[in-house]
């Protein structure tokens, strides 16, 4: 006897629910991974940066051939300070950033900053916790010859590896002016 009203043909359809409710772990939904989470574990979108400027949350993307000014290096000597965003990356954990200039082709300087902490924004995107600062190397470019920089077209190079050793990489040609940003 199967049960009240219940034919064999239901029971066996009850027990296949039943069986893969328990083998696909069915539950109400709150274990369902949504869209964002995805995002934020760099399981969406091909590793990806841009560069640009805000404080507090704020992004605006640098404008192709932007011009910038310098400020004080926390690496040593002087370097233009950039915001930056990710697509692609485990976020809300430590990452490395390789902050690299070039003029002309020619690396001018080369920074590695490790543990910087990439942070997951409402749009699933990654945000380090502070703009950091693309620098020139302090032995070439000091307080002395810094004028030489005004007006130079540079390529700033920012390559963001998550935790997992994903990488993306950005290269944005801007022109240094000595008078601050525009």
């Amino acid at each position: 006897m199967v049960g009240l009203g219940t034919s064999c043909r239901d029971w066996g359809h009850m027990r296949l629910t039943w069986w893969l409710f328990v083998v696909l772990g069915c539950t109400d939904g709150t274990d369902t991974v949504t869209e964002l989470e995805q995002q934020c574990a760099g399981e969406v979108g091909e590793p990806t940066a841009w560069l640009g400027t805000g404080a507090g949350g704020l992004f605006e993307e640098l404008p192709l051939d932007a011009e910038v000014g310098l400020d004080v290096a926390p690496q040593g000597g002087f370097g233009v300070t950039v915001q930056v965003q990710t697509q692609g990356l485990r976020t809300d954990a430590p990452a490395t950033v390789q902050l690299d200039t070039e003029i002309g082709g020619a690396n001018s300087g080369s920074f590695t900053n490790e543990a910087l902490f990439l942070f997951c924004r409402d749009d699933g995107r990654g945000t380090l916790g502070a703009g950091v600062a693309v620098g020139f190397d302090p032995d070439l470019y000091t307080s002395d010859n810094l004028d030489t920089l005004d007006g130079e077209v540079t390529d700033l190079v920012v390559r963001v590896t998550d935790e997992r050793g994903v990488s993306a990489t950005t290269r944005q040609t801007v022109t240094i002016t000595l008078g601050g940003n525009p």
